[in-house]
């Protein structure tokens, strides 16, 4: 018992000290009035005298603008996955709500709000239209003005609205509302209408901590204190299930609603996936954070299609405050990596689409002296770039290709009294080249046809004319292989900087009368392609038997998704877009590999959904 009251104690402290921090003594200035705004990439001599530390292992990242608010602190953040324009919330003395476009510092409008004690937004993915609160009130912003197209009050002109999304075909609100601590709601209505769709009571009531909308607008992922929920668009319950030691670190949820994953303050970070037999989520895995006198998961995050997941810690060891970035792999709960932040929490963490990119921030050292913010790529915890921001970021949005990043904070430490907020826009646009040449075998000559070219996560095959060529590879270190039946796998380390010209040739595993034999082994393909939702692989293995024969289906990640045993007689195979535990994949590119003795042979195919 003594050890949970001092545990509460520590807790109860440790939040208060964060939000007299951030929260700001200072008199009310209201952003609108340009004057309270710098917009010039120098940092504002009144906050800090230092200059700004980059730190940048990779050329192609780049700064490109940056913004400053006096007062204000920038504490909520979105950018549109098409656009990569960013629409922002300012809290905290200077509540504003501010569109900006992708190439300069200058917003494109600000929306000055007064008094407003919970400040939420949203933007759909095409960037065309925007929510925001404000009290009881809902807004809705287009692109060109800060004047509201429309506005919602809620039916309660007491109660205030916490946290908000919008369907990214512009139709529908979902929204959470409630007094305080006391009771909550989450609801749902209709723009255009302005007419309530639905409304569930939240269970234990009280504050409701975040919501998630999925990006097919199909699944509602809610965490309060002691639980997660997960909510279809009709408002039904799908699940609920506590959260150990409680949570107040925002979930995270996959493009598709099949995957989620919620973090504790007793340091633990679970995952869950839908299991489509059942039609309910279960507990995939837990990863649990030791060592500190006190672990929390602070942040969380989950790529677009599900297979990458990361979690961000609060460590408390010896009276100093770190914190641990983990990347894992939804099929285990043993770390890819691990990125040591000795500095303070994990304040955010964002993950591309296809879960290649990772942005990540920290409080930082309270002297300001270390980065602070970092893009990874999912091969590795050297981050790719680093930068040090003025303060303490605060929260991240990546956009959904990893492509462009949105970081806002406070101007000094979040573990400090200050007041201002800081905003950064960051370009991390990979840098393209190509690989083209001609395979041919290394003793004849011969031109060789159906070569598969591997490089990385970019595959070609080779044509009637033994050439081969990849477009839109992103510039760096890679292996090369190629593999064809009859011949040694070939392997050579390149690098990409521009167009590449890249001969192979392959050496011959059997003699000139076996090899054409060899090539007759194997027969695989597969129809349609592309398909959706299903696929029918054929095979034929001539002359051979099918004993040990097996059929293996990947991602582009060389992750293994299914495998099928081939028995005699058997010729085809139907795959319908599932892994092993019958949950379905994502769209994209995928191997299949059939197997025989020291024969293979592999083929693409694409789902669309």
């Amino acid at each position: 018992m003594k050890k949970i009251l001092i545990f509460v104690i520590i807790f109860m402290i440790y939040n208060f000290i964060n939000l007299l921090a951030i929260q700001s003594e200072m008199t009310i200035i209201y952003l609108a009035k340009s004057k309270e705004i710098v917009v010039t990439e120098e940092v504002s001599s009144e906050i800090i005298s230092e200059p700004i530390k980059l730190t940048n292992t990779n050329s192609r990242t780049e700064l490109i603008w940056e913004a400053t608010a006096a007062w204000a602190i920038c504490k909520s953040v979105g950018i549109s996955d098409e656009t990569y324009c960013p629409f922002i919330g300012w809290h905290s003395n200077d509540e504003a709500y501010a569109y900006f476009g992708e190439t300069n510092n200058i917003p494109i409008w600000v929306y000055d709000i007064t008094g407003a004690e919970y400040l939420a937004h949203d933007i759909t993915s095409d960037g065309t239209c925007m929510v925001g609160t404000a009290g009881n009130t809902i807004y809705g912003f287009s692109t060109s003005s800060g004047i509201p197209d429309w506005s919602y009050p809620i039916i309660n002109p007491d109660d205030d609205i916490f946290q908000i999304a919008i369907s990214n075909d512009s139709s529908t609100i979902y929204f959470v509302s409630g007094d305080d601590y006391d009771y909550s709601f989450i609801t749902s209505v209709d723009i255009n209408s302005s007419t309530e769709n639905w409304s569930y009571s939240l269970p234990l009531g009280g504050y409701c901590a975040n919501l998630v909308l999925s990006d097919n607008n199909e699944k509602i992922l809610i965490t309060q204190y002691y639980d997660a929920i997960i909510y279809s668009d009709t408002g039904e319950l799908v699940f609920q299930t506590s959260i150990a030691g409680g949570s107040q670190c925002a979930p995270s949820i996959s493009d598709d609603g099949n995957v989620f994953a919620v973090g504790s303050l007793s340091g633990y970070g679970s995952v869950y996936q839908y299991n489509g037999t059942t039609q309910t989520y279960e507990l995939e895995w837990q990863h649990h954070f030791v060592g500190g006198s006190f672990d929390w998961v602070y942040s969380t995050a989950v790529s677009g299609d599900g297979s990458t997941i990361a979690f961000g810690s609060l460590k408390s060891q010896n009276g100093c405050y770190s914190g641990e970035l983990v990347v894992l792999n939804i099929e285990s709960n043993e770390p890819l990596w691990i990125f040591q932040s000795v500095y303070d929490l994990i304040s955010d963490i964002d993950i591309s689409v296809d879960g290649f990119v990772i942005a990540a921030s920290s409080w930082g050292p309270e002297d300001d002296g270390e980065d602070d913010f970092w893009f990874f790529n999912i091969g590795s915890n050297e981050p790719i770039f680093s930068y040090n921001c003025q303060g303490s970021p605060i929260d991240i949005d990546l956009s959904s290709d990893g492509t462009r990043c949105i970081v806002g904070g406070k101007a000094v430490h979040c573990g400090t009294m200050g007041h201002g907020g800081k905003l950064y826009y960051f370009d991390n646009s990979p840098e393209y080249g190509t690989i083209s040449g001609v395979v041919t075998d290394a003793n004849t000559g011969n031109l060789l046809e159906d070569a598969l070219i591997t490089v990385g996560t970019y595959t070609a095959t080779s044509n009637l004319n033994g050439e081969y060529f990849i477009e839109q590879i992103e510039m760096g270190e890679y292996t090369l292989t190629c593999e064809l039946i009859g011949y040694e796998l070939y392997s050579e380390d390149i690098v990409v900087d521009g167009i590449e010209v890249i001969d192979i040739a392959l050496n011959s595993t059997s003699d000139s009368e076996d090899l054409i034999i060899l090539k007759e082994k194997i027969f695989l393909t597969n129809y349609p392609n592309p398909f959706n939702p299903s696929t029918t692989i054929s095979f034929s293995l001539i002359s051979e038997s099918t004993e040990n024969t097996e059929l293996i289906i990947y991602n582009l990640k060389g992750q293994e998704i299914r495998q099928y045993s081939i028995f005699n007689n058997q010729s085809s195979i139907l795959w319908n877009g599932t892994d092993e535990n019958n949950n379905p994949v994502s769209s994209g590119i995928y191997l299949y590999k059939l197997k025989n003795g020291r024969y293979t042979s592999t083929r693409k195919m694409i789902l669309m959904k």
